[in-house]
């Protein structure tokens, strides 16, 4: 009987130590099973975390596509050294109501040439050039070489101040004008030469304005019947109709103030009419035919006599 109990008594104690270990190590599996997927989780949450900044660097790659608008860069180019290379042809040399090139009136069609370089000094305002005059046709051309007028060479400085967004503008030129060709009996001076400062004003409105005046001054006394201030008013109008077309309209008036007795009284008044036609052929190179009426008040001449109507063709490019 004793051993009986003895055996019930073990197998007690050995359930419940059974028991106990099986309690132990279920609260041990239920710990790790609860631990585990919680060390787990955190590497993926601590992955997840840095997932969202590839999002930034991939929405900053379009800056550098923006920072190098490809336009800019040619927009920088069509600034260019500001540099116009121009030759014009006209059938009538117009300066200021006379045609320098005339025989036996002024509709006489004695052909110019006239080549032209300017440098608009980046953008500073300021700007320098060269314009020539040369006489291509006429019975005349050898005599108006010898008198200066044939081979007519000019040089030229200049600024622009633009004010009120460049509403108005500030004009200050001085050009040297000189004439190497020239024989002193016929020019009545050596290498005759002739400067002029210059001032003006324009204003662009609807219909652009502009005031220049002006003193054309004959440095040798031989040509001191030349001196004259000039004063001259006009209008312009400009229009693009796409990017390879335009017009431009142009009208003035100039008032001579002879400075001399022996200066000529008559070529105090002249009106000259303009209308060009400014063709693009490349964003560099143009060409712009234009035609002229002209007009200025002529001693013992008649109306008909005192009028000028020429064409005249520019070709050029920018650099």
């Amino acid at each position: 009987m004793s051993i009986k109990l003895g055996f019930l008594r073990a197998q007690s104690w050995g359930f419940a130590l059974g028991l106990a270990v099986f309690a132990l190590s279920s609260g041990v599996w239920a710990q790790e099973t609860a631990e585990g997927p919680a060390e787990e989780a955190a590497p993926a949450e601590a992955e997840a975390a840095p997932a969202p900044e590839p999002a930034p660097a991939v929405a900053e790659e379009p800056a550098p596509v923006e920072e190098a608008p490809a336009e800019a860069e040619p927009e920088a180019e069509k600034k260019s050294a500001g540099v116009n290379v121009d030759v014009g042809l006209a059938s009538i040399y117009n300066f200021r109501g006379a045609n320098v090139f005339m025989e036996n009136s002024m509709m006489d069609q004695n052909a110019l040439f006239a080549p032209s370089v300017t440098w608009a000094i980046f953008d500073t305002g300021l700007y320098i050039g060269y314009w020539g005059a040369f006489q291509l046709s006429g019975d005349n051309r050898a005599e108006r070489v010898r008198s200066g007028y044939g081979h007519e060479q000019d040089l030229y400085i200049g600024y622009d101040l633009g004010l009120a967004d460049d509403l108005i503008t500030l004009s200050f030129a001085f050009t040297y004008f000189f004439y190497p060709f020239a024989e002193e009996a016929d020019a009545g001076a050596t290498n005759p030469s002739i400067i002029e400062p210059l001032v003006g004003i324009s204003i662009a409105t609807v219909i652009d304005i502009g005031l220049n005046i002006s003193y054309f001054h004959a440095i040798q006394d031989g040509i001191a019947s030349l001196r004259h201030a000039y004063f001259n008013f006009s209008l312009g109008k400009s229009f693009t109709f796409n990017k390879y077309v335009g017009m431009d309209l142009g009208m003035g008036l100039g008032i001579k103030a002879w400075a001399n007795e022996d200066s000529p009284d008559d070529n105090i008044f002249d009106l000259h009419f303009d209308w060009g036609v400014p063709i693009h052929i490349t964003e560099q190179l143009y060409v712009s035919p234009a035609l002229h009426l002209a007009w200025t008040d002529l001693d013992g001449a008649s109306a008909g006599d005192e009028y000028m109507i020429y064409g005249s063709m520019n070709i050029g490019a920018d650099f």
